[in-house]
């Protein structure tokens, strides 16, 4: 038998084809976690410069160096670009459902949000119907790995616009107070 041979059956084989969706699987789901890691992790950085901007900045009344526009400005747009960050990872990290029952040509039943309105004996019977045809599984696993990707590509959009209004904030806070305060030592 030639190799060209041996490898087209490998890759046809249901072995190879549960190994590339085990992997798949596994990799999604590793990249989902990260998503929800790094969501968390903004959320986290983001309240606490926000509870640390306010109590600042409601203490400044006291402080008539906190009261200037050298400070106040800044403070404004860190606290304006964290808060935008802050909502775009609190997206990102929020489960979401499906309304209604789902379409199952579809919808995959693997998924709990696609089975949680329909009663225990109708999703016996469906995944019984899904288990007597090996195309009736893959053909469940590949909705579900397009479901897990769309999702994927929502968390990482929604990410991205949380670290760039990061980034643009503690940008514009640190330029707005070096001119304010260059400003301030020459006048």
């Amino acid at each position: 038998m030639t190799k060209d041979k041996i490898k087209s059956q490998n890759t046809t084989s249901g072995r190879g084809k549960d190994t590339l969706f085990r992997i798949t699987v596994r990799n999604q789901i590793d990249m989902i976690s990260i998503a929800d890691n790094k969501a968390n992790m903004i959320i986290s950085i983001n309240t606490i410069i926000i509870s640390l901007v306010v109590a600042i900045m409601g203490a400044s009344f006291a402080n008539p160096y906190f009261s200037s526009a050298q400070i106040t400005i800044p403070f404004l747009i860190l606290l304006f670009s964290n808060t935008i960050s802050a909502v775009f990872s609190i997206l990102a990290a929020r489960p979401r459902f499906r309304k209604g029952p789902p379409n199952y040509k579809t919808s995959s039943m693997l998924y709990f949000g696609n089975f949680r309105h329909i009663p225990l004996t109708e999703y016996i019977q469906e995944m019984e119907e899904i288990i007597t045809s090996k195309k009736s599984v893959y053909r469940n696993l590949i909705i579900d790995l397009y479901n897990n990707g769309q999702i994927l590509d929502k968390k990482y959009r929604m990410l991205s616009v949380s670290y760039t209004a990061f980034l643009i904030g503690i940008i514009l806070c640190v330029v707005s107070y070096l001119i304010l305060f260059t400003v301030n030592l020459y006048t």
